[in-house]
């Protein structure tokens, strides 16, 4: 049987999760996460999609 190493985290706005998906976890970790806001659900490349979009709220790090 094989086991997920899954975590919740809780954030104060969607747009932080986002920030925190991109800029804090493992890039092949994107593949296997969700954020959930509301009735919405945005996986993967739709997460990166919202952090590049160019009306994003936040700060990015520069690279």
């Amino acid at each position: 049987m094989k086991t997920r190493n899954e975590r919740y985290f809780r954030f104060h706005s969607a747009a932080e999760a986002i920030r925190f998906a991109i800029e804090d976890m493992p890039g092949a970790a994107l593949r296997g996460m969700a954020i959930e806001c509301g009735d919405n659900r945005f996986e993967g490349d739709h997460i990166r999609a919202l952090y590049d979009a160019q009306d994003y709220p936040l700060a990015r790090k520069t690279r």
